[in-house]
């Protein structure tokens, strides 16, 4: 657009001075006077000179900030009105931005004459050639021609603007930038990733002290309000470029290993390591907030795990988190694959037989045991049904309480909770409670059938009892 025929048509009550609000309306028509208003200052109402972006988000000149009584920045935005450290620098992206403008207005200037006195003024005020309100400056100001036809179309070019919002970490469009109080500005999830690799500015080093308070910071609403205003278009299909990273490959699903866990059951996780904070935030921001987790066997892990939900997490500090789970269904997975460092893997859900088939199974496997012990030349044979199975689990369980074995009342009271009536639920229950291997219990996962996994249960159960601390009534010294 010609910013002269822009200047011609503008409306004085339009485009008044900024207010101290923390949210602006502008007009969704890009042009030269929106620009420079989006680079103004909210206190002083100038293009911004020496920008520092607080970590409220909210962006002033340097000389605009007052300092409380305790050695403070107090942000003049109202509404907002909060303390900060004096430790902030110059916000470096509005910084040039602002620089590239005012270099752009500078060269406009000398071209232009007949001057609209009003709007002359306050758009050099904008551009801070005008400190003060005394209206005699204005007389010194260089004439603005209004009808002038010979001005370039754009007040400054997409290429030099898009050249500032760019992330110095995935080098796109910024999404969500947020400013470090070095100064420098980072999509959110760039510079998240970043911090669980190191503690410092991925630019210049700087120390940043608080992962908690940098994942939880606003954005630099000055950037992104320029963004979102100046370039939609390029912003949305940012946006949506990062959904179909997150959420297109349904398939590929994050895989935890390290140990077993089943259906039903609660999992509470430490998260460290860079690449499982980073899954776990992943995790945090699709739609199903769930990953898989599988028993590690040697340099790979099982074929058979069990996805677990997400229902709460703690970010500590220093970027670890503290994470509660539960599981929700087994599965297989069909193949294997690395994203980003942790293991992610096409999967197969993985359920029980129907209701009607074990019944049928159960009576078939009874039936076979009656027609072979009619035999005496045959070994006896025994096939207990389910409910058999599930009274002997119950009878150990409780035999285990009754002798106050301490490991299994803390299991019981912290962790597992109530015993379940459901059987496939009682039959996880229960292995998640006796002291056997992991590797032992890992076969319950690949096991379809609830009667053919509490035989097994009831086997290991037989083994327990054999051991010495049963027999001394369940005590462990």
């Amino acid at each position: 657009m010609n910013i002269v025929n822009l200047l011609n048509s503008v409306d004085d009550e339009q485009y008044s001075s900024p207010s101290f609000s923390a949210e602006h309306d502008y007009d969704p028509e890009v042009d030269a006077y929106m620009i420079l208003r989006l680079l103004s200052c909210p206190s002083c109402g100038c293009l911004f000179s020496d920008p520092v972006t607080l970590p409220c988000g909210n962006t002033f000149c340097s000389r605009c900030l007052s300092t409380s009584t305790n050695k403070r920045l107090e942000c003049p935005v109202t509404g907002c009105n909060r303390l900060h450290g004096i430790d902030i620098r110059t916000d470096v992206s509005v910084s040039k931005l602002t620089e590239i403008c005012r270099r752009e207005l500078t060269d406009l200037i000398p071209h232009v004459s007949q001057p609209r006195r009003q709007l002359q003024y306050r758009l050099n005020h904008l551009y801070d050639i005008v400190d003060d309100d005394d209206c005699s400056s204005r007389e010194n100001i260089p004439p603005f021609s209004l009808s002038e036809s010979n001005i370039v179309d754009d007040f400054v070019s997409d290429e030099l603007l898009l050249k500032e919002l760019e992330c110095q970490v995935c080098y796109q469009l910024f999404m969500d930038p947020i400013t470090t109080p070095c100064g420098h500005t980072y999509c959110k999830s760039c510079l998240t990733r970043s911090l669980d690799h190191s503690d410092r500015c991925p630019l210049c080093r700087y120390q940043l002290h608080n992962y908690n308070s940098v994942l939880n910071q606003p954005i630099n609403k000055t950037v992104n309000i320029f963004i979102s205003q100046l370039y939609p278009a390029l912003l949305a299909d940012r946006r949506q470029s990062a959904r179909n990273e997150l959420y297109d490959d349904t398939q590929d699903t994050p895989i935890f290993v390290t140990s077993l866990v089943f259906p039903k059951m609660p999992c509470f996780l430490h998260i460290f390591e860079p690449k499982y904070r980073l899954m776990i935030r992943r995790c945090l921001e699709s739609r199903q907030r769930q990953f898989g987790m599988v028993l590690k066997r040697g340099d790979s892990y099982v074929e058979y795990g069990t996805m677990l939900e997400i229902r709460s997490t703690e970010f500590l500090n220093d970027g670890r988190s503290l994470v509660e789970t539960i599981g929700t269904f087994r599965f297989r997975v069909v193949e294997r694959g690395i994203r980003d460092g942790y293991d992610v893997g096409k999967i197969e859900r993985i359920d029980d037989i129907t209701p009607d088939e074990e019944l049928a199974r159960e009576r078939a496997a009874v039936r076979a045991a009656e027609i072979n012990n009619r035999d005496p030349s045959n070994p006896i044979m025994y096939e207990p049904t389910i409910s058999e199975l599930i009274s002997s689990a119950r009878e150990f369980i409780e035999s285990l309480r009754n002798g106050y074995a301490p490991w299994l009342l803390q299991r019981l009271n912290s962790t597992y909770g109530d015993m379940p009536s459901d059987p496939s639920d009682f039959s996880f229950w229960v292995a998640s409670v006796i002291p056997i291997d992991e590797s032992e219990k890992y076969r319950l996962l690949e096991e379809r059938s609830v009667r053919e996994r509490m035989k097994m249960i009831v086997h290991w159960i037989d083994q327990l009892k054999e051991q010495w601390w049963f027999d001394r009534g369940c005590i462990i010294s």
